[in-house]
Parts: C-alpha cells; sequence; structure tokens
C-alpha cells in the first residue's frame, strides 16, 4: 500500500496559503474528518485516524529542513516560530501500522512516510544547540 492511499488526500487537490500553516492544516483536517465520516456512514470505513500536531520550542525558533520556503539552500534549516502538520494513522492487518504526515510548506513527498519525514526535516542526527534542540510537539486529534 503506498502513503497516498492511506488517507487519499493529494496536495494538487487541495487549497493552499503560503505561511498560514495552522490554516491549510485545519482545512485538511476538516476534509479529511468528513471523508472519514462519510465512510463510517456507508460502512467502508477502515481503521483510520488524522490529527494535528503543532510544533515548537520553548525558544520560539524550530529549525526544520526540507521547506519550501528554503529551498535554495537544503541544509540549512528554515526557523519558523510553530509549525503545523497533519498525521494520518491508518492500522491495516499484514501491513501493521502506516502513519503519513502531511505538510503543506514541505519540499518533502506530499503526504510523506512519518518516519521519513521526520528523518529528513528535524533531522535528529545532528546535534543542536540547546535552545533548538528541545521540540515541543502538541497533538490535537
Amino acid at each position: 500500500m503506498t502513503m497516498d492511499m492511506v488517507c487519499n488526500s493529494p496536495a494538487s487537490a487541495e487549497q493552499y496559503t503560503p505561511c498560514y500553516c495552522e490554516e491549510n492544516i485545519y482545512l485538511l483536517a476538516q476534509r479529511m474528518q468528513h471523508r472519514l465520516l462519510q465512510e463510517d456512514a456507508s460502512g467502508t470505513s477502515m481503521n483510520r485516524a488524522v490529527y494535528v500536531v503543532f510544533i515548537s520550542s520553548a525558544s520560539k525558533a524550530t529549525p526544520i529542513w526540507c521547506q519550501r520556503s528554503n529551498s535554495d539552500t537544503p541544509d540549512i534549516p528554515l526557523m519558523w516560530d510553530y509549525h503545523v502538520i497533519l498525521l494520518c494513522k491508518y492500522s491495516h492487518g499484514k501491513e501493521g501500522l502506516l502513519v503519513s504526515v502531511y505538510d503543506y510548506d514541505t519540499t518533502l513527498p506530499f503526504p510523506a512516510d512519518a518516519s521519513s519525514y521526520i528523518n529528513a526535516a528535524f533531522r535528529p542526527q545532528i546535534q543542536l544547540r540547546a535552545e533548538y534542540a528541545q521540540y515541543v510537539w502538541r497533538c490535537v486529534s
């Protein structure tokens, strides 16, 4: 199963406003929740859930790589005061749990496999200065 089949939401079909990640993700979450409710009502529901995730840091300087606004310098992170993404979780018997990330501002695939996204966008292997290393993730379902 491919990641685009998990929540079936191609980037080209969605509305996008640059620099308004919270609004973009809010609208996407609404559309996905609506689809899930329709599937529940029709009996075609699969075991899926969507979560809005707010990412920030105590210093209000959150380094994130692979961002459109910084695509000309991919080795330098873009410093957001906060960023908002959407996670879609899908349980599938033999394949187990699949989690995809929807980030309109990334240069990575849309959607991206969560593990690939985190490794590319947050680069956990890099030692960051203390004020940048304390990411705060808040999940809203």
